[in-house]
């Protein structure tokens, strides 16, 4: 399907199934593709399902499943399922070239191979809000696709993003922000209220491109997250480490909590929980079990008695926080923040 030029449009209610390409000559494939002048489209309760290209991993095959180019600006991409995705070396959903006001928002992403949602290229002010993610670039087996790990949901050069209320679960890395070599440069991301669980990697803060260069990383900041049982929850790479913050976040029963191979300056770091992996750094940090109601099943929701309740940092500015938490309930009650993504009203 393509939209060039065109504004107002809804697309509602459609199946777009079974479809396989063999991308040829490095040609990129795509699918749904958004593009020009286009404004105001909307995609609301689609399903994208067993659409596969089948070429090798090589570097040269990749399908654009859905791609957005600038630039088109105000897409809104809603309540729809993606699933059974082959991309190979591409993606499953991706704003690009300067593409404006994009918001992904309570889709379904699953059993898909690369990466799930990116935002890329100069694409600025989007939000990624309410989405579940599953099996990205993980199998339902526990083996990884082409045996490297990818990404949920990534910041590729864009900037101006929120990334809330998203909940992820065995993918090979949760959430990332940085700039592949080429691209503009990533600042401006705030990732707050989400949910990562059983991932290899939760975040990854800086850059993979230099071990010595993190000056294309800047102005991140992550609030208020829940790790449970990832094998790795948070890794720091080259980035502006000054203008890097991250507090109130709760780690739990994660493997290994912290990795800084290169003893990078790991930026604002403090009021965050850490129980069982290891520690992070912060002055005004808690060492204890969150007490979860039930976190077997899925619920990170706080006991009564929990030590995360009115511990974040009393400072945290509300527009950094976020109006609301992980179920939708006001982000501050009892007068001071609490830990991880949900809010003890």
């Amino acid at each position: 399907m393509h939209i060039t030029n065109r504004s107002y449009v809804r697309i509602q209610g459609i199946i777009f199934q079974n479809y396989t390409t063999l991308e040829q000559n490095y040609v990129l494939s795509q699918g749904l593709r958004i593009d020009g002048s286009s404004s105001f489209v909307e995609f609301k309760y689609n399903k994208f399902l067993r659409n596969h290209e089948i070429g090798p991993d090589t570097g040269c095959c990749a399908s654009a499943h859905i791609r957005i180019w600038g630039p088109s600006n105000n897409v809104w991409f809603y309540g729809n399922e993606l699933g059974d995705l082959w991309t190979v070396f591409g993606e499953a959903l991706t704003a690009d070239a300067r593409a404006q006001y994009i918001t992904v928002e309570s889709n379904w992403v699953h059993d898909t191979d690369q990466i799930a949602i990116d935002m890329h290229g100069g694409t600025s002010n989007y939000t990624i809000r309410g989405n579940k993610l599953e099996y990205i670039s993980v199998k339902r087996d526990g083996t990884v696709w082409y045996d490297k790990p990818s990404i949920a949901i990534y910041n590729d050069g864009a900037n101006t993003g929120v990334m809330e209320r998203n909940s992820v679960s065995y993918a090979g890395v949760a959430f990332e922000a940085l700039s592949e070599p080429g691209q503009p440069s990533t600042y401006g991301v705030t990732v707050r209220n989400n949910i990562t669980a059983h991932c290899l990697k939760g975040v990854v803060l800086g850059t993979w491109y230099s071990n010595v260069d993190g000056s294309s990383v800047s102005r991140l900041r992550f609030f208020n997250n829940t790790f449970y049982g990832n094998t790795v929850a948070l890794v720091v790479r080259p980035m502006m480490s000054t203008s890097v913050s991250w507090e109130n976040n709760l780690f739990a029963n994660n493997l290994i909590t912290y990795v800084n191979w290169l003893n990078w300056n790991p930026g604002n770091a403090d009021y965050n929980l850490y129980f069982g992996g290891g520690m992070g750094p912060g002055v005004h940090v808690i060492k204890s079990d969150p007490l979860f109601v039930n976190p077997s099943v899925g619920n990170y929701t706080l006991e009564p008695a929990s030590p995360a309740i009115n511990a974040g940092d009393p400072g945290t500015p509300t527009d950094v926080a976020g109006a609301v938490d992980f179920a939708g309930n006001p982000r501050i009650a009892g007068g001071r923040v609490d830990i991880g993504a949900y809010e003890v009203q």
